[in-house]
C-alpha cells in the first residue's frame, strides 16, 4: 500500500526532486517504483548517528544521492564501500523557528532554570551529564519519556513531556546554559541542536566532534570533553 500509494503520487504530480528522509524505513522496492513512474532525481538524507543504519537496504536502492551528516559515514561508504553516489551534508537551524524571542515574566517563572537540555534520554547520555547534580542547582530536562526500564537518578528532572516551536525556544533562552551532548555514534558530525541553540540565542556548552569546523570553540561557543570536563565548565560558566 505504501509503495503504491508514493508511486501513484509520483506519477500525478510529477516532481522534479524526490527527497526521502527517513531512508532506513523506505524499501528499495519503494525507490524503484517512484522511478518507474517519473523522471525526478531521487536523494536520500540521514540525519542520524550510523548506528542506527538498520538493515542498510537504502544502499540497495536507485538513489541518484545519498547525502550523511557525518564525513566518517561518507568516507566509509565511498573509499569502502564502493558507493559512488554519497555526499556530506549537515544539519542545520530553521531560521523562522529557532530565532530570538522576547521573553515576559511569565515564561522566565515557567521555563527559568540553570541547566537545561531538551532531547532524547539514553544511558550513555544520562552517564554523561550525572555529575552535573552534585551542583545542586536547578536542572531541567526535555524529551519524550524514557524507556521504563532506564533507571538514573538524573531522571528526578525529567520535566514529563518535550519541547517543540516557541516553547523550545522559551526554555533555552530561560536557561543559564544549555546543556549539549552528542550521541557517541558521532564520529565526525555534529548535531542539528548545535545549530538549533545557536541559532536561539541561546548559551550552550556542546561537546559535538566536529564543532570546529562550523564554530570557534572557546569564542563562539563553549565546548567540554566527558563527564569530569562538562560538570567543570558548566560550573564555571553558572558562576
Amino acid at each position: 500500500l505504501f509503495a503504491a500509494e508514493l508511486a501513484r503520487a509520483a506519477r500525478g504530480w510529477q516532481p522534479h526532486l524526490v527527497l526521502v528522509i527517513p531512508i532506513t524505513i523506505v524499501p528499495a522496492s519503494v525507490v524503484s517504483s517512484i522511478r518507474r513512474e517519473c523522471r525526478a532525481k531521487i536523494a536520500g538524507w540521514f540525519q542520524d548517528a550510523f548506528l542506527n543504519f538498520g538493515r542498510h537496504e537504502f544502499l540497495l536502492a536507485e538513489y541518484d544521492g545519498l547525502f550523511f551528516k557525518d564525513r566518517y559515514i561518507v568516507e566509509r561508504l565511498r573509499d569502502w564501500g564502493g558507493v559512488e553516489n554519497v555526499h556530506y551534508l549537515p544539519e542545520a537551524c530553521e531560521p523562522s523557528r529557532h530565532r530570538p524571542l522576547p521573553l515576559a515574566a511569565a515564561d522566565v517563572e515557567s521555563y527559568g532554570c540553570d541547566i537545561v537540555f531538551y532531547g532524547n534520554l539514553y544511558p550513555y547520555r544520562v552517564k554523561l551529564m550525572d555529575g552535573l547534580l552534585d551542583l545542586d542547582c536547578d536542572i531541567r530536562l526535555y524529551g519524550s519519556r524514557p524507556a521504563a526500564w532506564l533507571q538514573h537518578r538524573l531522571l528526578s528532572r525529567w520535566q514529563g513531556h518535550e519541547v517543540y516551536f516557541d516553547e523550545k525556544v522559551k526554555s533555552v533562552l530561560a536557561a543559564k546554559v544549555v546543556v549539549n551532548t552528542s550521541h557517541f555514534g558521532e564520529v565526525r558530525s555534529i548535531n542539528a541542536r548545535t545549530f538549533e541553540v545557536a541559532g536561539i540565542g541561546g548559551f550552550q556548552v556542546a561537546d559535538a566532534p566536529a564543532m570546529a569546523e562550523f564554530f570557534a570553540p572557546g569564542r563562539e561557543i563553549a565546548v567540554f570533553r566527558g563527564p569530569k570536563e562538562l560538570r567543570r565548565v558548566v560550573e564555571h560558566y553558572l558562576q
